[in-house]
């Protein structure tokens, strides 16, 4: 509908979907622009809800019954939530924790506007399940 109206909409505006895009975004672009890396993975880990706990729990209901959408190879596939297990490390004060895939809509559009291959999006939450 807004489309029709000449309205422009905004969508995927927090930190993802939105500015984990920008970041990904920034990297290709220092590796030398589109097209310049065949694979990007998106990781994300949370410990608690911050105070949003209804939220972060019904968000994550909705992912876990939503597929997976990932590029491989050039191609867009759909996947069961919740697989394949990745262990990652996130750094100095928070380390190595394992992750998930779960849908994230700055996989397809980051993928295809950077012309990446391969783009996977894993989450991860402590405790661990």
């Amino acid at each position: 509908d807004a489309a029709a109206a000449g309205v422009p909409c905004v969508v995927s505006c927090g930190i993802w979907p939105g500015v984990s895009a920008l970041m990904a975004a920034e990297a290709v672009n220092k590796l030398g622009g589109t097209g310049a890396c065949e694979r990007l993975e998106f990781s994300f880990f949370t410990a608690g809800t911050g105070g949003a706990g209804p939220t972060i729990v019904s968000a994550t209901f909705l992912l876990l019954a939503t597929k997976v959408a990932m590029y491989v190879d050039g191609e867009l596939v759909e996947e069961e939530p919740w697989l394949d297990r990745q262990v990652r490390d996130f750094g100095e004060g928070v380390g190595e924790h394992e992750c998930y895939t779960l849908d994230n809509p700055d996989v397809p559009t980051t993928a295809e506007a950077l012309g990446i291959q391969s783009c996977v999006s894993r989450f991860g939450t402590y405790p661990s399940f």
